[in-house]
């Protein structure tokens, strides 16, 4: 299996695909690429949706997209999820129905500008409800590239996470800090985050190649095993976390 597991190809959901066309013209690229499974991780946010309207809304379409699939010939499989917007109310929610399916396990995003007040408290909680938490694209949080050690006190809390696979191509600072987050067991997986062609394509296996320079065949090749091991609810291959250090800008 490979999969990407962080995308917006589920038509009407958000602000990724707009329409069948646009989600099966996605999913042609994500075949080009080598991947056969991909997760749809729609937006959630508790000031927009309850979870029930959420999934009402969400496998609806999921429906609609799989038929359009099948009547395409696409040999790609679909795995409806959820990219939830963090917030103290979700430790009162059941959020079963937006793990990735088959999974206790929750993609979770951040605002990225602020820090995220409780959030280790979060995490403990969703750790006594059975929960695991993936972390989306930490690439984009200020305060962790500028704060490495909270990155690893998260990761020692048992949370995962990913990076978005542009953001290694496009951002050398971002690059040198996921190479350093790799190294030191801080990134589990490479997702696209992908919402359209021109925002955002699929490109990982673009990316497995840049980081492969950085951070070694083993390293990668364990990334590209964890997206599997997710679906499947085995544990996640990485070296124990350690802190990255961060001396005159520069990431060790």
């Amino acid at each position: 299996m490979n999969a990407d597991l962080h995308t917006h190809i589920l038509p009407d959901m958000d602000d990724g695909a707009t329409s069948i066309e646009d989600a099966l013209t996605l999913l042609r690229r994500e075949l080009a690429g080598g991947i056969d499974t991909v997760a749809l991780t729609s937006h959630f946010c508790t000031d927009w949706d309850s979870v029930d309207e959420y999934v009402t809304r969400r496998d609806r379409s999921f429906r609609q997209l799989q038929q359009a699939v099948q009547e395409a010939g696409l040999p790609i499989k679909l795995i409806p999820a959820a990219e939830v917007m963090y917030s103290s109310a979700l430790s009162d929610t059941d959020l079963t129905p937006l793990c990735y399916a088959g999974t206790r396990t929750l993609l979770i995003e951040l605002l990225p500008n602020a820090y995220p007040a409780g959030f280790e408290r979060f995490l403990f909680q969703m750790g006594t409800k059975g929960y695991t938490v993936l972390i989306a694209h930490i690439d984009r949080y200020p305060y962790l590239l500028e704060s490495p050690r909270l990155l690893c006190q998260w990761v020692k809390q048992g949370c995962w996470c990913h990076v978005n696979a542009s953001a290694l191509l496009y951002h050398r600072r971002t690059l040198a800090f996921t190479a350093a987050a790799v190294r030191h067991g801080l990134v589990h997986l490479i997702a696209s985050d992908t919402h359209s062609i021109e925002k955002r394509p699929p490109l990982l296996q673009e990316a497995y190649a840049l980081l492969q320079k950085h951070c070694g065949d083993k390293r990668v090749a364990e990334l590209q095993k964890n997206p599997e091991r997710l679906l499947s609810s085995q544990k996640l291959l990485a070296p124990p976390p350690s802190e990255i250090k961060k001396l005159f800008g520069i990431y060790r």
